[in-house]
C-alpha cells in the first residue's frame, strides 16, 4: 500500500485544526451626568440590598446551570473502538466530541504518539489515527484489516455511528490501495468484559473472537487473542465461517504468507501426485499451535494397488514447511480385483474371515465384503452381525490372513444389555511368532526415511490394537515426532503419524523477557494446580522447567493427581495458562489394577450419548453416523461415543461409572 507522505501528514494536522472563537468587544455602561441636580441620600437604601440578594442568587443559578454543562460535555455517550492489531479505544459525548482516547498495547502508543485529541471531533481524530496506521505500517498491502466496534448508549445511534465511520475508513483505506472493514455493535456483557480485560483487548475483539471458536471447535478464546484482525479474518474467509452480527467489506490480504498456489504445489509434488489426477481438492487456511497453516486435502489415484488415496497436509502459511501428512485408502471408491490376479476372491476372504470369528455362514447378517487398499496393502474388509455383536475383520488379500480383527456390542440389537465382559483380552499369534523389536525399529525408521543414527527419544512397545499384537514405535528425527504402529506378526506398518517438534533442542532458543519478569515457579505450580482443579497435597511426580515455546517464555508443569497424568504450560510472564494436557495413568506394575464395577452400575449408553452431546453443543437430532462402544481403556470402564455434525466428526471417551469426559477430540469431516 503506497502512501503519500503529505496527504498523511495533513490528516495528523487536521485533528489539531479547530476555530477559534472572537473575543466578545466589551460592553461599556454610558451614564449621564445630570448638571445642577443633587440627588439626596436617605437614611436607609433598601434597593442596594435586594440588588446585592439578586446577584447572590444569579451567581448561585450560573454555578448550577454551569454544573450541569460540564456534566454533559464530559458524559461519555459512545465509545469506538479501532483494532488492526494495534488496539484503541475513543470514547465520546452526545456531540461526538472526544473525552478520551486509550491505548491498548505497545502498538497503539506508536499510533497515537503526542497527538491529544480531547474536544476534537470524532471524525477527525478518527482520520489521524488511520493516517498514523498508515504512516506506522499496520495498515499495509499485507494486512489491510481492521474492526470498528461502537458501544452507545443509544442502539439506533451506535448502529448509524458504526455504518459511519466503517465507510469513512474504507473510503481513506481505497485512496492507499484498498483494504477489508469489519464493523459491528457491541453491548455490555458481563463475560465479554471480564474476558477483554483479562487479556487486555477491545471488547470489539472479544466480541469477534467469541463469536469465531462458537462458530467452529477448532479454535479456542486463547488461542486466537495474539492473532490480528487481518489474520482473524482470513481464518473468517477460508473457513467460511458464519459469523453473525459483522459487517464485511473488502477482501483480506494475504501477502505475508506463500499462498494457497504454493501450498498446493508443495503438497502435490510431495505426494508425487499430478494435478490433472486429483479429485476432491479441499484447502483452508487454519492456524494451529501458534502458526497460521493451510489444510489441504485431496484424493489420488493408487497406481501400485489400484483405487484412490486420500492426502491431508498442514503447510506452514510462512516457509512451506510442511508440519504433518498423511493418508489413507478412500473408502468412498472401492476397486475390485482384476480377474486372473494373485489375490484371493472376496468368498474365500468371507471364509477366512468367519474361521476367524469361529462362525458358520448361517450364523450372521448383514454380511458384506469389500476390496479395497491402505497403506499400499490389498485387503477385503469383511462385516457382519451375530448373536448380539458386530463384526469387521480386515482379511490380507495376497495370502487370507487376519490383519485386523474387531467386535463391538451392538446397542441396537440389545437395547442396552450386557452380556459379556467388553475388556476380555484378544487373541493373539503365540510371542515367537513376533517379528521383535529390533525388527520393528527397522521397518519403522525405513517408512520415516531416516537411518538410526538420527534417531533419539525412541520408545518401543509391545501392545495390542484391535485385537492384533502391534509394535509401537515413538522416536524423533530431524525436527520431527515419529508414532508408527507395526504389526508384530507380519511387519506391515498398520499406522504412520508425523509431526513438527514445536521447539526442538536442535534450533536456537528465541530470546525471552528477563528472568525478573516471570511470575516464579511457586506461582507458576499453583496456577498449574488451580487449573487440574487438585490441591498440592494431592501432586506426586512434580517436575517444573522453564522453556519457550513459540518465541515465549513457559513455565511447563507436569504431575500425576487422582489417577491422572496433566501436563500445563504457563505463560511466564503473565500467568496465563497456554496449554493444559489430561490423560488417564496407564496401569501402572506398582498400583493396584482397578476392578471393572458390575455393569448394572454403568450410566448407561442413552446418558453417555446425552453427556457426548452436550460437551458438543448440540442436539440428538442433528448427531449422524452414531456410534457407541463400551471398552477398557487405561484400567477403566468407558463409553466411546463417535459422531458426525455441522461439518464435523465427534471422538468423545466417557468414564462409563462417573459420567466424566476423559478424552474430548473433534476435526473436520
Amino acid at each position: 500500500m503506497k502512501h503519500n507522505e503529505q496527504e498523511i501528514k495533513a490528516m495528523v494536522k487536521k485533528a489539531y485544526s479547530a476555530a477559534t472563537p472572537d473575543v466578545l468587544e466589551s460592553v461599556l455602561s454610558d451614564c449621564k451626568k445630570l448638571k445642577g441636580r443633587v440627588t439626596p441620600m436617605k437614611k436607609k437604601n433598601y434597593l442596594k440590598s435586594i440588588i446585592a440578594a439578586a446577584a447572590a442568587v444569579v451567581f448561585v443559578l450560573a454555578g448550577i446551570i454551569g454544573f450541569g454543562t460540564y456534566q454533559k460535555a464530559n458524559k461519555v455517550v459512545s465509545t469506538v473502538a479501532l483494532d488492526v492489531n494495534p488496539g484503541i479505544e475513543i470514547t465520546v459525548n452526545a456531540k461526538e466530541k472526544v473525552l478520551n482516547v486509550k491505548a491498548m498495547n505497545d502498538d497503539a502508543k506508536k499510533v497515537i504518539g503526542d497527538m491529544n485529541f480531547k474536544g476534537s471531533d470524532l471524525d477527525v481524530a478518527v482520520n489521524a489515527l488511520i493516517g498514523s496506521m498508515l504512516r506506522c505500517g499496520y495498515l499495509s498491502e499485507i494486512t489491510n484489516s481492521i474492526l470498528v466496534s461502537v458501544d452507545s448508549s443509544d442502539a439506533a445511534q451506535g448502529e448509524a455511528l458504526q455504518k459511519r465511520i466503517a465507510a469513512e475508513i474504507e473510503a481513506i483505506l481505497n485512496q492507499n490501495g484498498g483494504g477489508s472493514v469489519l464493523s459491528q455493535t457491541v453491548s455490555h456483557d458481563a463475560e465479554l468484559e471480564k474476558l477483554a480485560a483479562e487479556y487486555g483487548i477491545t471488547l470489539g475483539k472479544a466480541k469477534l473472537i467469541q463469536q469465531i471458536t462458537s462458530a467452529s471447535p477448532l479454535y479456542t478464546f486463547e488461542s486466537l487473542v495474539s492473532l490480528s484482525i487481518n489474520d482473524l479474518n482470513l481464518l473468517m474467509n477460508s473457513g467460511n465461517l458464519n459469523v453473525g452480527g459483522i459487517d464485511r467489506s473488502g477482501t483480506p490480504a494475504s501477502g505475508a504468507y506463500i499462498g494457497e498456489e504454493e501450498a498446493k504445489r508443495i503438497a502435490f509434488e510431495h505426494a508425487g501426485v499430478a494435478e490433472s489426477e486429483i479429485t476432491g481438492y479441499e484447502c483452508e487456511m487454519d492456524y494451529e499451535h501458534g502458526r497460521m497453516v493451510y489444510d489441504i486435502e485431496f484424493s489420488g489415484s493408487d497406481s501400485a494397488n489400484g483405487g484412490y488415496i486420500e492426502y491431508d497436509y498442514h503447510i506452514d502459511a510462512e516457509n512451506g514447511e510442511i508440519l504433518k501428512y498423511d493418508f489413507e485408502h478412500d473408502d468412498d471408491h472401492h476397486a475390485t480385483p482384476a480377474p486372473g490376479s494373485e489375490y484371493i476372491t472376496s468368498e474365500e476372504a468371507i471364509a477366512f474371515a468367519l474361521e476367524r470369528a469361529g462362525l458358520a455362514r448361517s450364523q450372521v447378517t448383514n454380511l458384506k465384503a469389500e476390496f479395497e487398499t491402505e497403506h499400499g496393502v490389498a485387503l477385503y474388509e469383511v462385516e457382519f452381525d451375530a448373536n448380539g455383536y458386530e463384526y469387521e475383520i480386515k482379511v490380507n488379500a495376497a495370502d487370507g490372513s487376519i490383519l485386523k480383527f474387531d467386535r463391538d456390542y451392538d446397542d441396537d440389537h440389545n437395547h442396552g444389555g450386557h452380556h459379556e465382559n467388553p475388556t476380555a483380552a484378544p487373541t493373539q499369534a503365540p510371542s515367537e511368532s513376533y517379528i521383535g523389536e529390533e525388527r520393528a525399529k527397522q521397518i519403522a525408521f525405513d517408512r520415516a526415511g531416516v537411518s538410526a543414527s538420527q534417531v533419539k527419544n525412541l520408545k518401543v512397545k509391545l501392545d495390542t490394537d484391535d485385537g492384533r499384537a502391534i509394535y509401537e514405535v515413538e522416536f524423533d528425527a530431524n525436527g520431527y515426532e515419529y508414532d508408527v504402529d507395526v504389526d508384530a506378526v507380519n511387519g506391515n506398518v498398520v499406522d504412520f503419524d508425523k509431526d513438527a517438534i514445536d521447539d526442538d533442542d536442535d534450533e536456537p532458543k528465541p530470546t525471552s523477557a528477563p528472568a525478573g519478569d516471570y511470575i516464579g515457579t511457586e506461582r507458576a505450580k499453583q496456577i498449574a494446580f488451580n487449573r487440574a482443579g487438585v490441591s498440592a497435597s494431592r501432586v506426586r511426580n512434580l517436575k517444573v522447567k522453564l522453556d519457550t515455546d513459540d518465541g515465549r517464555a513457559i513455565y511447563e508443569v507436569e504431575f500425576d493427581a487422582n489417577g491422572y497424568e496433566y501436563e500445563v504450560d504457563v505463560d511466564a510472564v503473565n500467568g496465563n495458562v497456554v496449554d493444559f494436557d489430561k490423560d488417564a495413568i496407564d496401569d501402572d506394575d506398582d498400583e493396584p489394577k482397578p476392578t471393572p464395577a458390575p455393569a448394572g452400575d454403568y450410566i448407561g449408553v442413552e446418558r453417555a450419548k446425552q453427556i457426548a452431546f452436550n460437551r458438543a453443543g448440540i442436539s440428538a437430532s442433528q448427531a449422524a453416523e452414531l456410534e457407541v462402544e463400551l471398552d477398557r481403556e487405561d484400567g477403566r470402564i468407558v463409553y466411546t461415543v463417535e459422531f458426525k455434525a455441522g461439518g464435523y466428526e465427534y471422538d468423545v471417551e466417557i468414564d462409563a461409572l462417573t459420567g466424566e469426559i476423559l478424552d474430548y477430540d473433534v476435526e473436520r469431516d
